[in-house]
């Protein structure tokens, strides 16, 4: 299973490892949790965006090619698009649709042959709003179900 991000974070960039900060502590309790131990971490871009601000279109296409060949290494059979950023890369056609209408659900993309989406809420969203918790529980305990 690979789990998908937005971009790094400044922890993330400084250390060079995905979800380090305070975001990735509340994905390692959840999954924890959960049951949840084998997994990979990716980010949609590679680097962080100046200021932290969202990922443009543009930078979701240019790193779109280094994400799709990790995905061929790999080769997952579950991948759990976590924000708005996963989403638009692998969905674009979704982009006005939010998240509350798309998170907890699986789904299929005809360009990724035997793979499974999974959408749920962006771990950092925890940290804003700690309501989002129990529902990404609730997703990752439906992704333990389905694996």
């Amino acid at each position: 299973m690979v789990l998908i991000g937005e971009a790094p974070g400044e922890n993330e960039d400084l250390q060079g490892i995905p979800f380090c900060g305070s975001a990735g502590k509340e994905l390692d309790i959840i999954l924890n949790l959960v049951g949840i131990d084998d997994f990979i971490i990716l980010n949609v871009l590679k680097c962080r965006p100046p200021e932290n601000r969202d990922p443009l279109k543009e930078e979701i296409e240019a790193c779109g090619g280094w994400l799709d060949k990790q995905l061929d290494i790999i080769k997952p059979k579950l991948i759990v698009l976590m924000g708005k950023s996963s989403i638009r890369k692998f969905f674009p056609e979704k982009k006005n649709v939010t998240m509350r209408n798309l998170r907890g659900r699986f789904f299929n993309n005809d360009d990724y042959n035997n793979i499974k989406f999974f959408v749920t809420y962006h771990p950092a969203s925890i940290l804003y709003d700690r309501k989002k918790k129990d529902f990404i529980i609730k997703d990752f305990k439906k992704i333990k179900n389905e694996i």
